[in-house]
């Protein structure tokens, strides 16, 4: 998300960070949509996305974690 004129520039990510937050949405979707194809096959998904199983299991893991934490800023 671009900086409004009113936030402050500290604020705003950096160059790297925007990088690191487009590759894991990139990840996220690919993740998501593969599982979908293979009706959560992860074993098929892992060869699918040329990754091993446990490195899906840990890209899961990781995605849950993510989503626990943003759900849990909502309620705050």
């Amino acid at each position: 998300m671009l900086p409004l004129a009113s936030d402050k520039l500290e604020d705003f990510p950096g160059l790297l960070e925007i990088g690191k937050r487009a590759a894991m949405r990139a990840e996220r979707e690919a993740i998501e949509r593969v599982l979908t194809q293979t009706r959560w096959n992860r074993r098929q998904a892992a060869k699918i996305l040329k990754i091993s199983y446990k490195a899906l299991l840990n890209k899961l893991k990781l995605m849950e974690e993510q989503d626990h934490a943003k759900a849990e800023q909502r309620l705050s």
